[in-house]
């Protein structure tokens, strides 16, 4: 973390120091340390998929739902191929109370990567009224899902 701070004093790659100060932030749980990371490299890249998805994260663990909505959209609109930012859309929507839009997302999210744990966990509480046999479903596919400590960025 010290080596991080001193190239961004030194005046390094700002987008890339940011981006991995954020990440680093994210991992020891420092949510808003990470927001301000991720928000300062935006600053200087207002296009880059993965800190605004990274700044979602760091949104969602404040319980900053709305916000962490739009970043993981803007990710999205400018990277599709990110399932972890679709999962993330997924919880942030069902937080929200859209029910139906975070369905979606998350079986987005599960078309590019089957075996995230905790979108699986989260269709089956969905489903569990609308739909009690994709419950099952997503209950018995939890068993072969990865664990979500070994993904990263997983809330």
């Amino acid at each position: 973390m010290n080596h991080l701070k001193k190239g961004e004093a030194l005046g390094q790659d700002i987008r890339v120091l940011q981006q991995q100060l954020g990440r680093a932030y994210l991992k020891l749980r420092a949510w808003a340390e990470a927001e301000a990371a991720f928000q300062r490299e935006l600053e200087v890249d207002e296009d880059n998929p993965s800190s605004h998805h990274g700044l979602a994260v760091a949104l969602l663990h404040q319980h900053r739902n709305e916000e962490a909505a739009e970043h993981c959209l803007r990710a999205i609109g400018l990277a599709q191929n990110m399932p972890l930012a679709h999962y993330h859309l997924g919880l942030a929507l069902f937080r929200l109370g859209q029910e139906e839009r975070a369905i979606l997302a998350l079986e987005n999210s599960l078309r590019m990567k089957k075996d995230l744990l905790n979108a699986h966990r989260l269709l089956a509480l969905l489903y569990k009224e609308r739909d009690p046999e994709k419950a099952q479903a997503h209950s018995a596919l939890q068993k072969t899902a990865r664990h979500p400590t070994k993904a990263p960025y997983v809330v």
